[in-house]
């Protein structure tokens, strides 16, 4: 019996530390995910910088407050798909941007409703043609939906896609891109609807599901406890068949 009740207990216990080792996981991506949020609020009231400055802190720090001039080219416009707004279906609209010193990057202008519910006739949205000044920061682009098929399902422009691929992006615009994209200020020239926030899932689920693992830990090892004092008292109750056993 003892040989048994220690055999069970190193797989309940090997059980528990991998549950265990989840929760911590998950505690730690919401650390992560705290800092990278954090460092987001300090770049949007930080002082703007130059582009060149910005492209720097943003490549050390993930995000930068930064200050551009140059012109948007509103014939190409990508519109990331299948965003929805307060149970709205609309898309991010994202607009090729020339800086004065030459280089190209994509400006997320923000949040715009589907007019009809086929993606065949997608909105005409104003665009600057004229020199604008525009002020946001540089964060990473959104994380890439799975890869299943062809990514484009609107071939002409403007181009409608359910992610926004940095290197697709370029390939069709066929011009080189800045790594990072330009998360507009609403006060900004052509601000759309603005309450951008990192696309992945807050602090607070991961914690969610830390507290859940931890919880599924301490159960297993509870279970078994309970299974053991259950035949420990069997046993006594009938110590014969126990000891033949």
């Amino acid at each position: 019996m003892m040989v048994r009740a220690l055999l069970w207990f190193l797989c309940a216990a090997l059980v528990s530390a991998g549950l265990a080792r989840l929760g911590y996981w998950q505690w730690q991506r919401a650390q992560e995910k705290e800092a990278i949020i954090a460092g987001l609020d300090r770049a949007r009231q930080a002082a703007p910088l130059d582009y060149e400055a910005a492209v720097r802190a943003a490549s050390e720090q993930g995000y930068a407050a930064v200050l551009l001039r140059g012109r948007y080219d509103p014939t190409h416009q990508i519109y990331h798909d299948a965003q929805l707004r307060e149970g709205k279906p609309g898309l991010q609209v994202y607009t090729p941007f020339e800086t004065e010193a030459g280089a190209w990057l994509l400006v997320a202008r923000g949040w715009t409703p589907l007019p009809v519910e086929s993606r065949q006739q997608l909105p005409a949205l104003p665009t600057p043609t004229e020199t604008v000044e525009l002020r946001g920061v540089l964060s990473p682009p959104p994380g890439a939906a799975m890869r299943m098929g062809a990514t484009t399902t609107h071939t002409d422009w403007p181009w409608l896609t359910p992610r926004i691929d940095l290197d697709e992006s370029a390939q069709r615009l066929q011009r080189p891109l800045l790594d990072f994209v330009l998360q507009l200020d609403p006060a900004s020239p052509a601000a759309l609807l603005r309450d951008w926030q990192p696309g992945f899932l807050p602090p607070e689920r991961h914690r969610g599901y830390a507290v859940q693992w931890y919880a599924l830990a301490l159960t297993v090892l509870v279970i078994y406890f309970v299974l053991l004092w259950r035949q420990l008292k069997a046993g006594r109750r009938h110590p014969a068949a126990t000891h033949s056993t």
